[in-house]
């Protein structure tokens, strides 16, 4: 039978690997100055894949895992945290790529703060797997 703790760390990837490959996409974009916008389109489309799928990892974590206490607990809160911190930071550098071209050096900003939170993110729960042995 399919336990349900293990979807949380079947979809945490996801975000990671999304925001931040639509990053480097958005600094390809920068750097090639094409009339095509191939890359500031991929990245737009891998930040909403990467926003949707740090929602889905948000909830699977909230729902299908368990209650810790102590130091790892408090790892898990700070992580949780930074999971939402991740999401606020995703949603508003879509919204300005994608409503507010004309903030584009601030939205760059944006994405660089989400791939730094959402790798921080990554972090801390690599942390409870590897040194706390959550999960294993």
């Amino acid at each position: 039978m399919f336990n349900t703790a293990h979807l949380h760390p079947l979809i945490v990837h996801f975000p990671i690997a999304l925001i931040m490959v639509g990053f480097f996409f958005e600094i390809l974009s920068v750097i090639i100055k094409k009339e095509e916008k191939f890359f500031s389109r991929a990245s737009l489309y891998l930040l909403v894949l990467g926003l949707i799928s740090a929602i889905a990892a948000s909830l699977s974590g909230f729902f299908f895992t368990a209650e810790l206490k102590g130091i790892v607990g408090e790892l898990k809160e700070k992580h949780e945290i930074c999971a939402y911190v991740t999401i606020g930071f995703a949603l508003i550098t879509f919204m300005l790529k994608k409503y507010f071209t004309e903030l584009e050096w601030l939205m760059r900003v944006f994405y660089l703060a989400t791939v730094g939170i959402v790798g921080y993110t990554g972090f801390l729960g690599g942390t409870m797997v590897f040194d706390y042995m959550i999960g294993l």
